[in-house]
């Protein structure tokens, strides 16, 4: 179709006649929008930026400085210093320990003087019954020979003072007789003497005359020799048996 042609078709309008030219193409109409439709907000769809993953970069750590060989790679621990003694210490302990020796003196001092003293006693009171006396006293002594069997001279004789002699004798069933002998005295009333016993025994047993019973908490046995020796007869307790005890001591009274 020729400029010409086309310039008559724009001007009459499309669709009136058909097109010379075949091969022309109609333009598409243009519908325009209603109100409505134009009121309405477009909606446009907005692009968000997708995130960019973080990139990690790797960082080596930092290597250690080694230490210098001149510093040590310890800590030093401190040492406790030790304390000085003072002189008044070490003064006072040697003084104790002297004291305490010459305590440890004198109590084994004092023990070996104890014994000595026993051993002189059991020296002095050691004499045999027999041995004789005399110069202790003016007065016959006697001594118990030919005891029952049973009895027991404990060889114990001492002098109690300047006139007065002791020894004691165990019976059966360890009973103890302790034996006094004495000057009788003088313008001493022996009636008198005789009525502190309760129902005594009355005899003569060799040596001279016995009174012997209960007197209190004791049984006494009093026997006056015929040499004018006094001989007490003492035993912690009373009853016949120890009666007959008293009685049997006094019959082995023999003078020395």
């Amino acid at each position: 179709m020729s400029d010409e042609a086309l310039r008559n078709r724009l001007r009459r309008g499309f669709g009136d006649d058909e097109p010379d030219d075949k091969s022309f193409v109609e333009p598409r109409k243009v519908v325009k929008p209603s109100e409505s439709v134009r009121s309405q907000p477009r909606h446009t769809a907005e692009l968000t930026p997708k995130p960019q993953k973080p990139t990690v970069e790797f960082v080596p750590p930092p290597k250690p400085e080694p230490l210098p060989i001149s510093q040590p790679a310890f800590t030093e621990v401190p040492v406790a210093k030790k304390r000085r003694k003072s002189k008044a210490k070490s003064v006072v302990k040697p003084l104790l320990l002297t004291a305490g020796s010459l305590a440890i003196l004198v109590l084994v001092a004092v023990g070996v003087l104890q014994v000595w003293h026993k051993l002189q006693d059991r020296r002095s009171a050691s004499k045999v019954a027999g041995a004789s006396t005399a110069a202790e006293t003016t007065i016959p002594l006697y001594a118990p020979k030919n005891l029952p069997t049973g009895y027991t001279f404990n060889n114990d004789e001492k002098w109690l003072k300047s006139n007065v002699d002791y020894f004691s004798i165990t019976g059966p069933d360890k009973q103890m007789y302790f034996v006094t002998q004495q000057p009788v005295p003088e313008n001493f009333d022996f009636v008198a003497f005789g009525k502190k016993f309760t129902e005594p025994d009355r005899m003569n047993v060799g040596a001279g005359d016995l009174t012997a019973g209960q007197v209190g908490a004791n049984t006494i046995g009093s026997l006056l020799t015929d040499k004018a020796t006094w001989i007490i007869i003492n035993a912690q307790s009373t009853g016949d048996k120890i009666t007959n005890g008293v009685e049997a001591v006094a019959r082995s009274m023999t003078l020395k």
